[in-house]
């Protein structure tokens, strides 16, 4: 026979966060055929519900950019297929942190946003699997105007072994969104990506 198993019916994914793995257990009842009963154990990861109306930072031209290599859209640093703890993401943003003659080797992304259009700003963070080290602090901020950057997100240091971690941050009426990386001292291996980075209705 064959058994079909439809998670999204037995299974409340509602409120699911990017990137989350999920796992699911089942049990059949065939002792008596086998002498022991079957036991299947599955994970697995959703691809997370995007708004209609949403729109990827790495299809906006942005106001400017300064990173190691250059903004990288849409792949790892290395050219390859820009992947965050084994999960494959087509879309997303390396900001890979670069040398400056200052007391902080950081890079940055900045992006003129309209407001009122978009609600939130959502992306997954983490050193992209393309490399076996690296140590990076993420900020998201927001500013309005010509005003002040506001820091809307930090991240702690984050390190390749490090899991990577979902940010959502309100925009509010933020007309600016910068994304922004500190190498936390050099910047070898600082393979810094802002996965699925965007703005949602």
């Amino acid at each position: 026979g064959v058994l079909t198993i439809e998670p999204l019916k037995v299974m409340d994914f509602s409120d699911r966060q990017e990137g989350s793995a999920h796992s699911l257990s089942v049990s059949l009842g065939d002792a008596g055929v086998t002498g022991k009963a079957t036991r299947l154990d599955f994970r697995f990861v959703l691809t997370p519900k995007i708004p209609e109306g949403s729109v990827y930072l790495s299809d906006m031209e942005p106001e400017t950019a300064f990173a190691h290599a250059g903004l990288i859209r849409d792949r790892a640093y290395l050219g390859g297929e820009m992947r965050l703890g084994g999960l494959l993401y087509p879309k997303g943003l390396m900001v890979c942190p670069e040398v400056t003659q200052g007391p902080v080797n950081y890079g940055e992304v900045v992006y003129r946003i309209p407001p009122g259009r978009f609600a939130r700003f959502r992306c997954m963070i983490g050193i992209c699997d393309d490399t076996e080290a690296g140590s990076v602090v993420f900020y998201v901020q927001l500013r309005k105007g010509e005003g002040e950057w506001r820091e809307a997100f930090k991240s702690g240091l984050i390190l390749r072994a490090t899991a990577p971690q979902a940010v959502m941050v309100p925009l509010g009426d933020a007309d600016g969104i910068r994304l922004y990386t500190d190498a936390n001292g050099d910047i070898g291996c600082d393979h810094a990506c802002f996965a699925g980075a965007r703005l949602e209705p």
